[in-house]
């Protein structure tokens, strides 16, 4: 990552950027024990009593909310601190990927989410062969094909490190 390749719209107020600060803070807060209980509570004592297809999307829309708030959450908290980006190169490709990822991936489980409700109220009495099991393979299923879709497949493969740079308006690297 190059020193020189960054943006100049920096938050110049102390305060505001406390400000920021705190609310990153609070947001990344909720979202992680927001996300843990949600994963806990279903996995644990089946708490949320919906069809078992609509549980498990839930569950693995909560993990995919954890590794946003991991992967760019947590990372804006740090650099907002110290005003620069200090966690180098590899964290910055691997932050714009895994942001973009997400993207992906909320699209789709929601796209999911809806398309399973609109079964179970449609069909009630055939979707019994939708198991946790069945639902969990075709996660995973979704995950691996948005890990190797054709665009993030160019940012992970063909990414050049030396255009990455240090966005201050938003306080992460950018593409």
């Amino acid at each position: 990552m190059r020193a020189d390749n960054f943006t100049t719209d920096r938050i110049t107020n102390e305060s505001e950027r406390y400000l920021y600060i705190v609310y990153n803070i609070i947001v990344a807060l909720s979202s992680l024990v927001g996300d843990s209980i949600v994963l806990y509570t279903t996995i644990k004592w089946n708490a949320i009593k919906l069809h078992r297809v609509i549980v498990v999307l839930i569950q693995h829309l909560a993990a995919l909310d954890l590794l946003l708030t991991v992967f760019r959450v947590i990372p804006n908290i740090i650099s907002l601190f110290t005003d620069r980006w200090i966690m180098g190169s590899f964290l910055c490709w691997l932050v714009f990927n895994m942001e973009w990822l997400s993207y992906w991936l909320t699209s789709i489980f929601t796209c999911c989410l809806s398309t399973s409700k609109l079964l179970v109220v449609r069909y009630p009495l055939s979707t019994h062969f939708f198991t946790r099991r069945t639902t969990h393979i075709a996660c995973f299923v979704v995950w691996f094909l948005a890990i190797v879709s054709p665009p993030q497949l160019l940012f992970l493969i063909h990414g050049n490190k030396e255009t990455l740079f240090f966005d201050y308006s938003m306080y992460l690297c950018m593409y």
